[in-house]
C-alpha cells in the first residue's frame, strides 16, 4: 500500500554539488534538463550580484545535477536564496516549483569568485602613517573578503592613519585604518538634506565626534536633533 501511495506524497529533493536525493517517481516525472536548469540558475545569482554592487566582477560556476534525478515537468521554476547565503565562495541556491502535480524543492551548490575595484598601496606604508593620495591607486582585484571590506574611493582616506602596516601592491581594507575626527561636538557644521532632486541645506551643532563615513547627530538651531552621516568636506549629509 506504501508503494501505491508514494507518488502522491510532496518531493523533496536536496542537491549539493551533485549530490542528489529523491523520493518515489512521481507520474509524469521526466529527466530534468539540467544544463539549462544550470545556466538558469547562474543567470539568477549574477543577477542578484548585480542588485547588491554593480561594480562587482563575478565568475559563477553551478554543481552538477545527478543525471538520474526525475521531476514532474515545471514551466516557471523559482530560483531562491537560503537565509544566511553569501553571494561570494561556496553556497547553495535553491529552486522550486509550487504549479507541478508533486511540488518539488531542490538545492544546486555553487562556487563565487569576486573582483571588483580597491585602493592598493603604490609604496609600502607603515603604521601609524598619514595615507596621501599618490600612495594608492585604483586597481581591479580578485576579492577575498567581502566586498564592503575594501576601500575603493580616495576619499575614504580623508583623516585616516594606518593602524597596520601595507606592502606595497597590497589592497587597504577598512580594518587598516584608524579615522580622526572629522568633527567634533560643539562644532557648528552644515547639514544637508537630500531628496529626489532636491538638497536643502542648513546649520546646526555637532552633538558627537565623528569620522568620514560615520554617523553624528546635530542640533538645529531650532532645537531639533538630526542624524546624519560626516561626509569629507566636514558637512553632514541626511537623506529623509
Amino acid at each position: 500500500m506504501a508503494a501505491k501511495t508514494l507518488p502522491l506524497l510532496l518531493l523533496r529533493c536536496v542537491l549539493v554539488l551533485g549530490v542528489g536525493c529523491a523520493a518515489g517517481d512521481p507520474v509524469g516525472a521526466q529527466p530534468l534538463n539540467a544544463e539549462a536548469l544550470r545556466e538558469a540558475a547562474r543567470r539568477y545569482l549574477i543577477e542578484a550580484l548585480a542588485r547588491t554592487d554593480a561594480g562587482l566582477r563575478a565568475q559563477v560556476e553551478i554543481g552538477p545535477l545527478d543525471p538520474r534525478l526525475r521531476l514532474p515537468p515545471c514551466a516557471q521554476p523559482e530560483f531562491f536564496l537560503p537565509p544566511g547565503a553569501r553571494l561570494q565562495g561556496n553556497g547553495s541556491v535553491g529552486v522550486r516549483c509550487g504549479q507541478a502535480a508533486s511540488p518539488w524543492t531542490l538545492y544546486l551548490g555553487y562556487r563565487i569568485h569576486l573582483a571588483g575595484p580597491a585602493l592598493v598601496a603604490r609604496v609600502p606604508l607603515a603604521a601609524r602613517q598619514t595615507i596621501r593620495p599618490e600612495d594608492v591607486e585604483v586597481r581591479v582585484i580578485a576579492y577575498e573578503r567581502a566586498p564592503g571590506d575594501y576601500l575603493r574611493e580616495r576619499a575614504q582616506l580623508t583623516g585616516a592613519i594606518l593602524a597596520h602596516p601595507v606592502a606595497a601592491g597590497q589592497a587597504l581594507t577598512i580594518d587598516r585604518l584608524s579615522h580622526t575626527p572629522l568633527i567634533r561636538p560643539g562644532e557648528r557644521v552644515r547639514l544637508q538634506v537630500e531628496g529626489a532632486g532636491f538638497v536643502v541645506s542648513q546649520e546646526g551643532t555637532a552633538q558627537n565626534a565623528a569620522a568620514v563615513g560615520e554617523v553624528v547627530r546635530v542640533r538645529t538651531d531650532a532645537g531639533k536633533i538630526i542624524q546624519g552621516v560626516a561626509t569629507a568636506d566636514g558637512s553632514v549629509r541626511v537623506r529623509p
